[in-house]
């Protein structure tokens, strides 16, 4: 359910710890400046017992997982509810879902539950292996990678049959498959544990003629994987990112991040985002970057334009600013923490505003527009858009950082 104004709610902190109950009050509402946030829209999910643990950005629709494993299903623009399914059940492990062509396919450990867009279940697909992956698909088919004794494999399968889903399968000795394959343009491609990325068609052929028919990371890749037209993206444990040529599967360009890399990159149309624990959100231009003389930067050894260090999630950006999450401990109590949403810079990394309500507990990661989508785990969930000219009637949720701060605060 829209509400036209946000309620005051009890909330907690995030954090472990001995907390406090805090009361969010909603902001008047009010012609707001430049530089801060205003709420587009929130939705009250209702949750009674259980707590908003995820939310997944998609193309079509949002999707919010609780901890009950009720999935919201959202319209991003104007943030009605779809539909809300029951999907699997409290303690099972509910993967991101897929959207297909006429249908959304959730991923559970030992299953694909199978829904309409109007949020009827059609039915279910029972696995012989479980899940290890997330999971990829386009058109009718789906692909994950599963356990197998020898290392891991990956499952296509085609959900226009009725029975004998699986298309084929493909082993991947030495690996497991715990990052989330992505398929692009009619190609399949997979990041294992050994370190070995693979790249096959829709019939499974190998499209690379590189030794093995893999390209060989530095180190273990656990982080999903990423494609758009620029590239195939792969993070990995050996503190490289790495940007592969998609159709021939060499080394386009390399960025060493200075530490091990658990999280996917996020590229967006000109950046590419990557978080590093102990390092934060580096900002990685996609295009080459010109040196001092002019001349473009070594294609192989890419530099970020910055690193902001207390960044731990990318949210979103527009052509300004990118938006970021930043966690703080609590002034009274250090095991205490708050996450505020952040505004910086996108040519420099400087800070330049932030977040009124600092106890939002979950966000999704939006690469699309400069939507960011926050909530509290009680179950409001929030659309919030920056405001880069004043004038604009609304409900401030951000105040303006003086430039003194912004670089205090860096």
């Amino acid at each position: 359910m829209l509400a036209s104004a946000l309620v005051a709610a009890t909330l907690q902190f995030g954090g472990t710890g001995c907390t406090e109950p805090v009361t969010y009050k909603a902001n008047a509402v009010a012609e707001l400046p430049a530089d801060s946030f205003v709420k587009a829209w929130m939705a009250d999910l209702h949750l009674k017992d259980a707590s908003i643990q995820r939310i997944d950005v998609r193309e079509k629709m949002l999707y919010v997982v609780s901890s009950n494993k009720q999935v919201t299903a959202i319209n991003r623009g104007p943030g009605t509810i779809k539909f809300v399914a029951q999907v699997a059940q409290a303690g099972e492990r509910l993967l991101p879902p897929v959207e297909l062509t006429d249908k959304i396919v959730f991923p559970t450990a030992t299953s694909l539950e199978i829904y309409d867009y109007t949020g009827v279940h059609q039915r279910s697909v029972n696995l012989d292996a479980p899940i290890r992956s997330g999971a990829t698909g386009g058109g009718s088919m789906i692909y994950f990678g599963a356990d197998d004794p020898a290392g891991g494999r990956v499952e296509a399968f085609d959900l226009t049959r009725n029975f004998a889903n699986r298309r084929w399968e493909l082993l991947t000795p030495g690996g497991s498959i715990s990052s989330t394959p992505v398929l692009y343009l009619g190609v399949l491609f997979v990041g294992t544990e050994s370190g070995a990325v693979y790249a096959v068609n829709e019939e499974r052929k190998p499209i690379w003629a590189t030794e093995g028919s893999v390209f060989q990371a530095s180190g273990p890749i656990v982080a999903d994987l990423k494609a758009d037209e620029n590239g195939l993206y792969v993070a990995s444990k050996g503190s490289i990112l790495y940007c592969i040529n998609r159709t021939n599967g060499k080394l386009q360009w390399q960025y060493f991040s200075g530490g091990p890399l658990y999280t996917a990159p996020v590229p967006t149309s000109d950046t590419l985002y990557i978080y590093s624990e102990g390092v934060g959100i580096a900002a990685v231009s996609k295009a080459p970057v010109p040196t001092s003389n002019g001349n473009a930067q070594n294609a192989y050894d890419r530099s970020a334009k910055w690193v902001y260090h207390p960044g731990k999630q990318f949210l979103a950006q527009d052509e300004k600013y990118a938006y970021i999450m930043e966690t703080r401990r609590d002034a009274k109590d250090e095991d205490v923490t708050h996450r505020v949403i952040v505004a910086v810079d996108k040519e420099t990394g400087q800070k330049m505003f932030e977040s009124q309500h600092q106890d939002f507990s979950v966000f999704g990661t939006n690469p699309r527009d400069n939507t960011i989508y926050a909530a509290y785990p009680s179950g409001e969930l929030f659309a919030i858009k920056p405001v880069l000219k004043p004038g604009q009637i609304g409900e401030l949720v951000a105040v303006p950082v003086s430039a003194k701060d912004a670089v205090a605060m860096r």
